[in-house]
């Protein structure tokens, strides 16, 4: 737990358009809606150079450390094996992620409480207009559309009523779930269980309740599974795990199992939505194990048989040509069909040499093993949200840690 020490004291304007700038990059990264349409670039290098206008003007400390460098370097040369096409702008797209990894660490950790207050708070508004138009219709600000792949928008994928706070999407399943102003529910839950893990589930800071509120109601199973999972990593950080835990979080999970197995008769929305994509599939493992569709899984496992697919991936027009015919998906499978084991790798590289060559490693290693588990269902690992998460939070507990010893 960070100490108010830690933090700036004061947020004077050019911290507090800083933080709202790097709040901006982590929501765009979730495929908030204003980044729709081809905007989102545009946005992040307008980020970038503002925040860097914005951190020079105001004697914001950067912090060039070894770790910083090489892993924004990390970062950098991922983006070309993970599909990114350079242009003359490219300087201008990458600032954003420099100013993000090489912020000095006191205002990372004040970063992380604004981006967990405010994201939190963002959430609230469009959960109102959620529950209220299942009872009414209200008027919507017109229609948005999030990408102009033509596989998306036939299925209408990404076609959404714009209530600003709330983006209300036919596809699927998605209007009974909660996705907040952004493009998925699975999104918002993935990203929900992160905030809440860095955090380390203290509930006393703001935002946090709205946080949970939040991710509850996207009904995500990968938000509710990584809930579960980031909440043993941490009390087994915290050293508090032991049998009778376990023994009292198994009994939980199997009591609510069973009412939603039959409460009337398992018609209801617990069963529908969680319940029954846990139930046993002989190819898929479990039936919610939906990640990829169509032909991808055959397409995987051939990969293995070709070297050059293996290392490379399949050529970016062949996967656009499967995606227009139904076969795409997310998660590792998917990454490793696009980029290979090179790209896929690399995508990931970040993320293990930070645990590496970061200090107090246990918790780096809990932080690491999280990420590893939303990339094997969502490969999204240049998102900036996952690593100011993902380094925000190691750096929060580092300087915690730095704190208790200096007070002992």
């Amino acid at each position: 737990m960070t100490t108010s020490s830690d933090i700036p004291q004061k947020l004077d304007i050019y911290r507090k358009i800083l933080y709202f700038l790097i709040l901006m990059s982590f929501l765009l990264s979730m495929k908030l809606w204003l980044g729709w349409e081809g905007r989102e670039r545009k946005l992040y290098m307008l980020i970038g150079l503002a925040a860097f206008i914005v951190m020079t003007s105001g004697h914001i400390k950067f912090s060039f450390s070894k770790i910083n460098i090489i892993t924004f370097l990390l970062v950098f040369i991922a983006h070309f094996f993970y599909g990114y096409k350079p242009s003359i702008f490219m300087p201008f797209f990458f600032l954003h992620y420099f100013i993000i990894i090489c912020l000095n660490d006191k205002d990372k950790i004040g970063v992380l409480r604004f981006i967990t207050q405010w994201y939190g708070y963002l959430l609230i508004p469009g959960l109102i207009i959620y529950i209220l138009l299942s009872i009414i219709d209200l008027p919507y600000f017109g229609i948005q559309r999030a990408t102009e792949v033509s596989w998306a928008l036939t299925n209408d994928y990404g076609v959404c009523k714009n209530y600003i706070f709330y983006m209300q999407s036919t596809f699927g399943d998605y209007l009974t779930r909660y996705n907040g102003p952004f493009l998925e529910p699975g999104h918002v839950g993935m990203m929900c269980a992160f905030l809440l893990f860095v955090n380390q589930f203290n509930f006393k800071r703001k935002g946090m309740w709205c946080i949970l509120t939040g991710l509850l109601f996207t009904l995500s199973l990968a938000g509710y599974v990584l809930l579960f999972i980031g909440y043993l990593l941490h009390i087994y950080y915290q050293g508090k795990i032991t049998i009778k835990h376990l023994i009292c979080y198994v009994l939980l999970f199997f009591t609510i199992y069973i009412f939603g197995m039959y409460y009337n008769s398992g018609d209801n929305i617990l069963y529908e939505k969680i319940f029954s994509r846990l139930e046993y599939d002989e190819e898929k493992g479990f039936t919610g194990n939906n990640r990829v569709f169509g032909m991808i899984d055959l397409y995987y496992v051939a990969m293995w048989t070709d070297l050059k697919t293996l290392l490379w991936g399949y050529p970016a027009d062949f996967m656009d040509w499967l995606a227009m015919r139904g076969s795409r998906g997310a998660g590792y499978i998917m990454s490793m069909c696009r980029y290979g084991l090179v790209g896929t790798g690399l995508s990931i590289s970040f993320y293990i040499i930070y645990t590496i060559m970061t200090k107090y490693r246990k918790y780096a290693i809990c932080c690491l093993i999280f990420v590893l588990l939303m990339f094997w269902q969502r490969s999204y690992p240049l998102w900036s949200s996952w690593i100011i998460c993902f380094t925000y939070g190691i750096i929060s507990e580092i300087k915690n840690n730095q704190h208790l010893n200096k007070k002992s």
